[in-house]
């Protein structure tokens, strides 16, 4: 008798967890573009947080990237930004922040490339405001980069990578990234999903 109240109390426990908010949803990760770099890593904003931004090293590209969450709050309002879990590249450049301005959120990035797509060289990311809708630009990395097709003067030029606009599905929202790296940022995809109390 003993050993089957266990079972059912297990069962009962399993069946709460299974219908519990904070339980694993679905999550949409966009094409990875750039190059491989020596190892992988995805990196997500804690439950209830989603991204606004990036902390780390840059220089003519980015060497090192950590993510920067934040979460919705009443009022249409956002916490207050911060980096989170690790940080993944080189110690090369100088420490590099970019991220949403106060109470607004990401809602898509923009990824620029070195020449023959070996580096990230910045990132500028589309912000919203929570309270008044109005659109903003945010870059993390090299803000001078300037692409230059054909071989031209610089650091980059045409990518050969697709998807370097990357969007969330509709109904969700920036909240990690799959990252490739080495002594440089090398390759990144933006990982979306569902937070709940967003706008």
């Amino acid at each position: 008798m003993k050993s089957i109240c266990g079972r059912t109390v297990l069962s009962i426990v399993a069946v709460a967890v299974s219908f519990s908010p904070l339980a694993a949803h679905a999550l949409t990760e966009l094409s990875r573009v750039g190059a491989n770099g020596d190892a992988g890593a995805k990196s997500e904003c804690p439950a209830g947080q989603q991204l606004v931004g990036f902390s780390g090293r840059s220089g003519v590209w980015i060497d090192r990237i950590q993510i920067v969450c934040a979460a919705p709050q009443g009022n249409n309002r956002m916490s207050s930004p911060a980096a989170v879990g690790g940080e993944f590249g080189g110690t090369g450049g100088g420490r590099s922040d970019g991220f949403c301005p106060k109470d607004s959120a990401m809602t898509a990035m923009f990824i620029a490339l070195t020449k023959n797509d070996r580096q990230i060289a910045a990132i500028t990311m589309e912000c919203v405001s929570k309270v008044s809708g109005e659109r903003f630009q945010a870059t993390f990395g090299n803000t001078s980069y300037v692409k230059h097709c054909g071989g031209g003067i610089g650091v980059g030029d045409c990518s050969v990578s697709l998807n370097t606009n990357q969007r969330c599905p509709a109904n969700e929202v920036p909240i990690g990234i799959n990252v490739r790296y080495g002594k440089d940022v090398n390759g990144l995809g933006m990982i979306c999903g569902q937070v709940a109390g967003r706008r």
